[in-house]
């Protein structure tokens, strides 16, 4: 199984007697790695906030924050493009502030 590890990792492991087989990915495969790992992290964090572990949470949150900061640098995601982005989506359909559900028939 290949999945994408921390800088730091081959280190701590080598450090603790484990062997860690590791190579350095080309772009297109870290992108597609970066992505799949960002649902790993989301997934952990939705569990941490369902069971209100806020430690988890802080960590999962972070793991997340990462992996969506580095995607934001690869794909040159411009701050005031996305904050501009945010602020249009909000103005023509709201936030969550109003706690709202939709119920939608099943098709």
């Amino acid at each position: 199984m290949k999945k994408l590890i921390r800088d730091n990792i081959p280190e701590i492991m080598k450090r603790d007697g484990v062997e860690c087989k590791y190579y350095v990915a080309d772009k297109d495969e870290f992108k597609e790695m970066l992505i799949k790992k960002l649902g790993e992290e989301c997934s952990e964090l939705q569990v941490a906030l369902t069971e209100n572990n806020m430690a988890h949470v802080y960590e999962e949150y972070g793991d997340v924050t990462d992996i969506l900061n580095m995607l934001k640098n690869i794909y040159a995601i411009e701050g005031n493009t996305l904050r501009d982005s945010m602020v249009r989506k909000h103005t023509v359909k709201g936030g969550f502030t109003k706690r709202l559900i939709g119920e939608f028939k099943d098709e």
